[in-house]
């Protein structure tokens, strides 16, 4: 683990030498949309579904946080 970190830590310095702003390359809708489809394939059991009508997506590790965040599909 500690190799892990010290790799991320010197990317991390190394990006801080030479910045540069990210450029989105899809819209907030398409990504919204493979976040759902990836979340529909990977749902466990025990994981809170999404309320009926809703049009969201529930986050298996903190759904009632992205609802209330307004992280909506």
């Amino acid at each position: 683990m500690k190799a892990l970190e010290d790799d991320i830590t010197a990317w991390i310095n190394t990006w801080n030498e030479n910045p540069r702003p990210f450029t989105w390359t899809k819209a907030a809708d398409e990504i919204l949309n493979s976040l759902a489809g990836y979340l529909t394939k990977v749902e466990t059991t025990g994981q809170k579904k999404e309320p009926k009508g809703s049009g969201g997506i529930a986050c298996p590790s903190c759904s009632d946080r992205c609802w209330s965040m307004g992280l909506q599909g």
